[in-house]
């Protein structure tokens, strides 16, 4: 669009309400828009379904729940206020013009005045026939309050940001009528639903519209909102009632002629309450609709569950059913009843077979227990062996009813065949050990006789040392072998260590023989103590005699020997004390 006085304009394609990144700090980008559902429900649509109808009879649904208190409501203003009365008049554009020729009379402050004037003329210069201009504030995403011109022409309505300082428009959106679905009136605003986003939207709106299509529910025709706060004319009009009326008439008388021309349904002017009763309305509708297709549901499956079960006679399938059905809303009671009753009749019928299979299996068990522990007792007999008795009696124990007498005679008996394979077992150990003794004691005799007659042969006692501790650890070896053999091993140890006594004395007499010559020979008798120490314990005393007398010799003549030396130097250290005296 081009301003007609040289101004230029920039269109507001992309949706965003606030002024231009270069007169205001840039704010936030808004999450992305989702793309345009073509297939979005008409405005308005009835506010109950059809229902299909029912299967069988069914009560009355509840009346529709009462909404909750909502915040009071601005008094509707009423359709006899003449330019109201006028406008709802009007058939066709011409008409519509004239009807709002009052509106001129209306008179804003001199900048708002100014600010709709030239909205209009700008609007003009692309757009021909503006019916009308009025100065509110555009609430945004983010709920601010901004100030725009809404210039309102027979096929469009434009959003205008006038700057009162400059005299300028900033910007403008503009959106078709064909976009609007409802005009709502509340207390001290406009709200403008259209079929897609006017404007960028807020985080919680962009977060709810992700919810409910991750939920798969369609958007209805309030899902897209653009909420306006007219300011009311200050110098000459009507009241804000008034002005939020006129503007909310206007509007849809506008989008109505211009249906007629674009084949578009014109929007619906509703209030607040009006849009809640609506929306309430729609949620009980939806809720009734569901409630009678459960019941209906829940009602025929458990109609087939009961044709079912009354042709199988098992009642598991009932369940589930009659669950489901006691679930829903309303559903016939007589079908219900009707279920239990069949669900008990089973449950009895089948109480009953397992009582009458649970008896035949008793006593199935009961004779075929009976029978293997009869069998069992014989074969126990015969063989005399009770490894057989203990799971056939087991057996018995867990049958019902077997024969308490069979039983206890079973027991009886395998006490009795224990008995005896207990003084079987003991007999046969026995019998094993005196063989074992045997055995030993045999072996033992043997190998002490032939260690006996070997230790006599080589006058050795090792050989017997063994042998002797195995015969006495042996059952009943002979006495008399083992005294011999006690007696030949303590002469056998005497004789040796009378050897072991004559040889040390040898070899002491000759150690100490060798070590008087050596200090006769060296006159030193160092080597001496030693030898004499072990002649004396080997009884050798003339030579220990002997070499203590030379030793007592050799330490005399040492002895003499130092006195003179020390005399001899006793003497020279005089001589030498004399001649140093005369040189002097």
């Amino acid at each position: 669009m081009s301003d007609p006085f040289g101004q230029p304009a920039v269109p507001d394609d992309d949706d965003d309400d606030e002024r231009p990144a270069a007169l205001i700090p840039s704010a936030p980008p808004a999450p992305p828009a989702p793309p345009d559902d073509p297939t979005a429900p008409a405005p308005l649509p009835p506010l109950i379904p059809p229902a299909p109808p029912a299967a069988s009879p069914t009560p009355a649904p509840p009346p529709a729940a009462t909404p909750p208190p909502s915040a009071p409501a601005r008094p509707s203003i009423a359709s006899s206020d003449p330019l109201l009365a006028s406008i709802a008049a009007a058939a066709d554009l011409p008409s519509l013009v004239r009807a709002l020729e009052p509106l001129k009379a209306w008179q804003y402050s001199p900048e708002h005045d100014a600010g709709i004037t030239r909205a209009k003329t700008y609007v003009a210069g692309s757009d021909k026939d503006v019916l009308a201009g009025f100065f509110v504030y555009s609430v945004n995403e983010w709920k601010l309050k901004q100030e725009r011109v809404l210039v309102l022409t027979p096929t469009s309505y434009y959003r205008v940001a006038y700057d009162h300082k400059t005299g300028k428009i900033d910007h403008y959106h503009k959106s078709s009528l064909d976009e609007l679905r409802v005009v709502e009136k509340t207390v001290g605003s406009i709200k403008v639903y259209t079929r897609k986003q006017d404007g960028n939207r807020s985080v919680s709106k962009w977060m709810s519209s992700m919810l409910k299509r991750a939920k798969d529910e369609k958007p209805d025709e309030f899902e897209h909102a653009r909420e306006y706060v007219p300011i009311k004319p200050v110098l000459a009009g009507p009241s804000l009632d008034v002005v939020i009326d006129t503007i909310a008439a206007v509007f849809a008388k506008t989008a109505e002629i211009n249906s007629k021309t674009s084949e578009c349904e014109p929007p619906s002017v509703i209030t607040t309450d009006e849009r809640r009763q609506i929306l309430l309305d729609r949620k009980e509708a939806e809720k009734l609709y569901k409630e009678k297709v459960e019941r209906e549901a829940a009602s025929e499956e458990l109609r087939m569950a009961i044709s079912h079960a009354t042709e199988s006679r098992v009642a598991d399938g009932l369940v589930k059913p009659i669950r489901r059905a006691k679930k829903a809303i309303e559903v016939d009671p007589a079908l219900l009843d009707e279920a239990h009753q069949l669900k008990e009749l089973l449950e009895e019928e089948k109480r009953e077979k397992e009582r009458l299979a649970r008896l035949e299996a008793e006593r199935v068990e009961r004779e075929a227990a009976t029978e293997e522990l009869k069998a069992a007792m014989e074969a126990a007999t015969e063989s005399r062996d009770s490894s057989g008795l203990p799971k056939p009696i087991k057996r018995a124990k867990k049958a019902v009813d077997v024969s308490a007498e069979l039983i206890a005679e079973a027991e009886k008996l395998k006490v009795d065949l224990d008995e005896e394979k207990r003084e079987r077992e003991r007999q046969e150990a026995e019998a094993r050990r005196l063989e074992a003794e045997r055995v030993e004691r045999e072996a033992a005799t043997d190998e002490l006789k032939a260690a006996v007659e070997a230790a006599k042969e080589s006058r050795d006692s090792t050989g017997l040392v063994k042998p002797t501790k195995r015969a006495k650890k042996a059952i009943e070896v002979t006495p008399s072998l083992l005294d011999e053999a006690d007696k030949l091993k303590a002469d056998l140890e005497e004789e040796k260590r009378e050897r072991e006594r004559l040889a040390e004395v040898e070899a002491a007499r000759s150690a100490l023989v060798a070590a008087i010559d050596v200090a006769k020979e060296t006159r030193d008798a160092s080597g001496l103590p030693k030898a004499i120490k072990r002649g004396r314990n080997a009884g050798c005393n003339a030579l220990v005699e002997e070499a203590e007398g030379l030793a007592s010799e050799i330490a005399a003549q040492k002895a003499a020997a130092a006195k003179e030396k020390e005399q001899a130097a006793k003497t020279l250290e005089g001589e030498g004390g004399e001649s140093g005296k005369s040189a002097e």
